[in-house]
């Protein structure tokens, strides 16, 4: 008992203080560090290199952006071009087209005004018709039809040909017949020729 009594009572928490503290002490500054390892690259433990790659990091994704947009205003602007391109062949198109007909129209006119009073026989009507819309024009041939429908002569490049045909029954001659001005037909098969055709039909009274 009095050997025990020797020890001074402090002694034991000094011996504990010295051996636990340091140890817990020490644990926790490793993972501290450890973690502050995993965290950043050794390079960039300067607040300086961490602000200047910050830095670059924005500066990169604002060229990203900035080209992304660029990129969807450029295709904006060639599918706008295209469009205005397309628009404008089409207006081209169109014009050429209206001005043919009207050109076309005209001559179908003035054939029907100089009609031949002298004779309605077939050699009469071809030299007038071969005369009056073949050279010069946009007709690639010409045919007369009598009162009944049936076609009393057909001209083309090929020469002048009468054909056994009736064209009563057409709605194209009946539109012709109850019309004053230049009827114009749906693209139909040409009677004689067998090819796509556009039909211009004008009345002549006498």
């Amino acid at each position: 008992t009095a050997a025990s009594a020797d020890i001074p009572p402090t002694m034991d928490a000094d011996l504990f203080a010295d051996d636990s503290a340091p140890a817990r002490r020490g644990w926790r500054e490793r993972l501290r560090a450890l973690a502050s390892r995993r965290a950043w690259p050794h390079w960039l433990g300067s607040l300086k290199l961490r602000i200047a790659a910050g830095a670059t990091l924005a500066l990169l994704l604002g060229i990203a952006v900035t080209a992304w947009q660029l990129t969807g205003h450029a295709e904006r602007d060639l599918l706008r071009q295209a469009q205005e391109r397309e628009a404008a062949q089409v207006r081209w198109l169109a014009a050429s087209l209206g001005a043919r007909v009207r050109q076309m129209s005209l001559a179908l006119e003035r054939t029907a005004a100089r009609w031949p009073t002298e004779g309605d026989d077939a050699d009469t009507l071809a030299r007038h018709l071969e005369a009056s819309l073949l050279p010069g024009t946009l007709f690639s041939s010409a045919f007369a039809v009598g009162p009944d429908g049936r076609m009393r002569v057909y001209v083309d490049g090929a020469g002048t040909r009468i054909p056994q045909l009736s064209l009563a029954d057409r709605d194209f001659f009946r539109s012709v017949m109850q019309s004053e001005r230049v009827t114009i037909s749906e693209p139909v098969t040409g009677h004689v020729s067998g090819e796509p055709v556009v039909l211009f039909g004008l009345p002549v009274w006498r």
